[in-house]
C-alpha cells in the first residue's frame, strides 16, 4: 500500500522540481536582462555604444538616439540565450534543435506581448499606473539608518503580468516548445 502511494506521488513531485527548475532559470535570464542592461547603461554608456555599434556600419547618431531599444535587444537576446540553454539542459532536459530554437523564440516573443497587452490593460481597467495610482510606502529603520521601501501601485501591472505570463510561458514551454 505504501508503494502504491510513493509511486503515485513520483510524478507529482518531478513535476513540482520541474517547474522549480523552470523558475530557476527564468530568474537567471531575468538576472541576465537586468546585469547586462545596467553595464550597458552605467558602464558602457550611449557614446561608446554608439561607436561600438558604428562598426557595423550603424550611424552613431541613430545609435545614440535609439540607445535604450539598443540596449533592450541586446539584453533580450543574451537572457534569450540563457534561457534557451538553462530550459532545454536543465529544466526539461531536451536536446536543443533548430525546431526547440525557433518554438521558444516564438513563444518568447508571444509571452513579451502578452506581458505588454497585460500591463497596458490592467492600467486601463484598474486605474494603476503613473497617473492617480495609490502609493503604498513601507518606513522602517535598521541601526538607527533609515531605509525606505516604497510599493508604488505602478508595480502591480508588472508584478501581476509577470506571474501570469511565467506560469503561461511554463505550459506553452512544456506543451509545445519541449514537446517530447
Amino acid at each position: 500500500m505504501q508503494a502504491e502511494q510513493t509511486d503515485k506521488r513520483a510524478p507529482v513531485m518531478q513535476e513540482l522540481f520541474r517547474i522549480v527548475r523552470f523558475v530557476l532559470v527564468g530568474g537567471l535570464a531575468t538576472l541576465t536582462d537586468l546585469l547586462v542592461s545596467f553595464l550597458l547603461v552605467s558602464v558602457l554608456g550611449v557614446r561608446n555604444f554608439a561607436a561600438a555599434v558604428s562598426a557595423l556600419g550603424i550611424s552613431p547618431a541613430w545609435a545614440a538616439r535609439h540607445f535604450e531599444e539598443g540596449v533592450t535587444a541586446l539584453a533580450f537576446m543574451l537572457a534569450f540565450a540563457v534561457s534557451y540553454y538553462g530550459h532545454s539542459s536543465v529544466t526539461f532536459h531536451a536536446a536543443r534543435s533548430r525546431t526547440v530554437l525557433l518554438r521558444m523564440f516564438a513563444a518568447s516573443l508571444m509571452a513579451l506581448a502578452l506581458r505588454v497587452v497585460l500591463v497596458y490593460g490592467i492600467k486601463e481597467l484598474l486605474g494603476w499606473g503613473e497617473q492617480g495610482a495609490p502609493v503604498y510606502q513601507l518606513e522602517t529603520s535598521i541601526l538607527n539608518m533609515p531605509l525606505s521601501l516604497s510599493l508604488n501601485a505602478s508595480y502591480i501591472p508588472l508584478l501581476a503580468s509577470m506571474a501570469l505570463v511565467t506560469v503561461l510561458s511554463y505550459f506553452l514551454f512544456k506543451r509545445w516548445v519541449f514537446r517530447k
